[in-house]
């Protein structure tokens, strides 16, 4: 629960909103590279029985060497993804923030709008509460409770879980993984995952221009809480850390 003694000032978020889409944009695109290596490795197998034992290395046999380049094209994928959730989560904060700045009531504070992305089970609905929050003060801040978050909010949460379960899966069974056959599993679980990542980084895409739009427009008729005497009265202790 936010503290009660706790005000925001409302922070401009336009031109971080505009780095969070081109970094997803990023994303979305290095998934669909990804997604092709996939297919590449996914034929390399194709000629190899479902028993056949990996190398020492836990690869299976490839004497073409494919299979050693498509592991190291992912590395860029990786470091996109690294810092796209650092901006997008920067955003989040931001916007957790500003909402809280427009509206009383809201019953996640902007750092736990962040820090419920690593709390185990949680994160299956935390996150989502705090968004849905942003996205309704965001909307209306005079009657945000009563407005419904919008279905595509509902298919970019969905898409998320889907990837996130998926690309679990497939990591603990390219652990285990001791033959093609489940190593085969575990690629296509890998493939299923980037699909599911897409179609999540493309449904956050307009959320996040919305709401930032909207908070732009807020901010320019300086909209504060009903609570908040001055439209500049930051009275949290400490420096805002984003």
């Amino acid at each position: 629960m936010a503290k009660k003694n706790k005000t925001y000032t409302s922070r401009p978020i336009d031109r971080l909103a505009g780095a969070a889409v081109v970094w997803l944009a990023l994303t979305v695109l290095a998934e669909l590279a990804s997604f092709g290596l996939v297919g590449l490795e996914l034929d390399l197998m194709s000629g190899l029985t479902d028993s056949e034992p990996l190398t020492e290395f836990g690869s299976f046999p490839d004497p073409t060497g494919l299979s050693v380049l498509t592991g190291l094209g992912r590395f860029p994928e990786i470091l996109i993804h690294i810092i796209t959730a650092f901006v997008v989560l920067k955003w989040v904060y931001r916007a957790s923030r500003n909402a809280h700045a427009f509206a009383r009531g809201l019953k996640t504070p902007p750092p736990w709008a962040v820090g419920w992305f690593f709390v185990p089970i949680a994160y299956l609905w935390k996150p989502f509460g705090a968004m849905s929050e942003t996205w309704r003060v965001s909307a209306d801040p005079d009657d945000w409770k009563r407005r419904p978050p919008p279905d595509a909010m509902r298919w970019w949460w969905g898409f998320w879980i889907a990837s996130n379960v998926l690309a679990t899966t497939s990591t603990r069974l390219g652990m285990m993984a001791d033959t093609v056959g489940i190593l085969r599993i575990a690629t296509v679980c890998e493939g299923l995952a980037g699909l599911a990542s897409i179609g999540a980084g493309l449904t956050l895409i307009p959320l996040i221009r919305r709401i930032s739009r909207n908070q732009t427009r807020l901010i320019a008729e300086g909209r504060t809480r009903p609570d908040v005497p001055s439209q500049q009265g930051w009275t949290d202790q400490g420096q805002d850390p984003l």
